[in-house]
């Protein structure tokens, strides 16, 4: 009998056990930690940490040469850039047209308008319709194409290329997504990492976690260096 109360505590410790570790997994879950305890452990290590970052600034890298490194070099030109972003400014301005231009004349104006009583002129958009004229003319879609194109250019030539030699290279890329990623694990270690020793703990997730309720980790809306309603 004495053996069998054993076993049962054994067994009702391990549940218990169990489900702690289901509750706080959960909780990990909720702070958009988990991918960073890659051995489902419950402890978040340096070196999780680091293998994790390291990943996930091969991805962004990947993502961004996909789209911009056309002939696969490694380096991204300014040509190269220059004519994904006039492709994606012609499939912009190609959409606003199929959506505001009824008779399918190349521009917008009255004769779009559609017919009716209670048919109202669309408001469009004021980066077509500069002077808010209630039309679009050739000139002013040609416009729109040519600043979204620079805006582009400009956004992406000011955050990666460092040395401004008209080229972005991996070394830069990964400089700045590596930045990125650090400073959303510093984040999370400014949030958890009580002991300040590099790692995070199901404890110190739920110490953190226990007297807000979950959904509202770091960077998250009503957490540490969230969005505020």
């Amino acid at each position: 009998m004495k053996d069998q109360n054993q076993y049962r505590a054994a067994i009702a410790r391990c549940i218990a056990a169990t489900a702690l570790a289901f509750a706080l997994s959960a909780r990990a879950d909720d702070q958009g930690l988990r991918q960073f305890d890659a051995n489902n452990d419950g402890t978040i290590t340096a070196a999780e940490f680091a293998a994790e970052a390291a990943a996930e600034v091969a991805d962004l890298q990947a993502s961004l040469t996909d789209r911009l490194d056309t002939n696969d070099d490694g380096t991204i030109t300014t040509a190269e850039a220059l004519a994904v972003h006039q492709k994606m400014a012609a499939d912009h301005v190609a959409a606003f047209l199929k959506r505001f231009d009824r008779n399918g004349d190349g521009v917008v104006n009255a004769s779009d308008v559609p017919t009716g009583k209670k048919a109202r002129a669309p408001r469009l958009p004021e980066e077509f319709d500069a002077n808010g004229d209630g039309a679009v003319t050739a000139d002013e879609l040609k416009a729109a194409g040519e600043a979204m194109v620079a805006d582009l250019q400009d956004d992406l030539f000011t955050k990666f290329d460092a040395n401004k030699d008209g080229s972005i290279t991996a070394d830069e890329t990964k400089a700045v997504y590596t930045a990125r990623v650090n400073e959303r694990i510093t984040h999370i270690l400014d949030t958890f990492d009580a002991n300040k020793d590099g790692s995070v703990t199901a404890a110190e997730i739920a110490a953190v976690t226990s007297g807000r309720g979950h959904g509202r980790g770091p960077g998250r809306p009503g957490g540490p260096g969230g969005p505020r309603h």
